[in-house]
């Protein structure tokens, strides 16, 4: 058998210093997906909030439309028994 002038802890360190620079490069990786789900979720939370505030719009348009209809209906009527011409 052969001797190796390395012993198996020679071999480890090595191996753990070659290893360290990916590792790192993982870590910085981690480190920026986290960020971007960050971001993501943050971006998504204000599209939310935009969505409810326009759906709230819609109801109150549709509400005040609803109002003004009921308001021009009566007068429409009113005025069809007034002059007996159907609008």
């Amino acid at each position: 058998m052969k001797h190796t002038p390395f012993t198996l802890e020679d071999i480890a360190i090595l191996m753990d210093q070659k290893l360290q620079p990916i590792k790192d490069d993982l870590s910085l990786v981690r480190t920026d997906l986290s960020k971007v789900k960050e971001v993501v979720e943050r971006e998504f939370k204000l599209i939310r909030q935009d969505i409810q505030r326009v759906e709230g719009k819609i109801d109150l348009l549709d509400q005040q439309v609803a109002e003004s209809g009921e308001y021009y209906e009566e007068r429409f009527t009113k005025l069809e028994k007034r002059t007996g011409v159907s609008v």
